[in-house]
């Protein structure tokens, strides 16, 4: 995929009309950078400022690296998601790709900077980083106070929003990523994330026709089991 493309799709998935389409994608080209990314590698930003990213297509991962080498999963990110990448601080971040991936990346500032005149264009990318930050928050409430059963069955849940109906009705959640991805960002070992899989399933909740497909049976009790507010009727 050319930048141009990359951008076309950007422009699209923030809501920008056709008739305004042409010109953000002229304000944004100077300070974009398209990246085809092949599994298990990462793009090259510049640490020492904040990055935007656009996942164009595919699956990634934002990793955090402690100064000793250690590394934490902080989020999943699917396609059509827009990932603010910080500069490194106390830690080191960046986005690895899950299977081959293309990324669309902005320097943060520059960016805003592109569309300042654009209060449509913000109002998006702002409240595409806000829905990171609210994930990012309920996984810090998963690691810190949650049970391994809470963890697992809130994870899925957060995957439903990438979800599909089948046609049973059933939601069809794809999980690209490994289960040693998962267990690093549940803070759970992967033979703990495997029986609570297996007991979700056998309490009906949840089917499992392959490893990385799970049908989400029973929503409502998934939540009870997350230890969530039921969802508004």
């Amino acid at each position: 995929m050319d930048l141009t493309t990359g951008l076309a799709c950007f422009a699209e998935a923030i809501g920008a009309g056709e008739s305004e389409r042409q010109c953000l994608i002229e304000a944004l080209r100077p300070h974009a950078r398209i990246h085809r990314v092949a599994d298990g590698l990462e793009p090259k930003f510049d640490q020492g400022r904040a990055t935007l990213v656009y996942v164009v297509s595919g699956h990634a991962k934002l990793v955090a690296r402690s100064p000793d080498g250690r590394a934490q999963v902080v989020a999943f990110h699917f396609k059509g998601d827009v990932v603010e990448v910080p500069s490194r601080a106390d830690h080191n971040y960046s986005v690895c790709a899950i299977g081959t991936c293309e990324l669309l990346a902005f320097a943060h500032a520059e960016l805003l900077g592109a569309v300042r005149g654009n209060p449509a264009f913000l109002e998006a990318v702002f409240g595409s980083v806000i829905d990171g930050l609210v994930r990012c928050r309920e996984n810090a409430i998963n690691l810190g106070r949650k049970s391994a059963s809470e963890r697992v069955a809130g994870f899925l849940l957060t995957m439903a929003r990438h979800g599909k109906r089948g046609q049973d009705g059933a939601l069809v959640v794809e999980l690209p990523m490994s289960r040693r991805d998962v267990s690093d960002c549940l803070g759970l070992t992967i033979e703990t994330i495997s029986r609570q899989i297996s007991d979700l399933r056998k309490q009906g909740l949840i089917a499992t026709p392959s490893r990385a497909r799970v049908e989400l049976l029973d929503a409502d009790g998934l939540r009870e089991r997350a230890n969530h507010f039921a969802s508004a009727k």
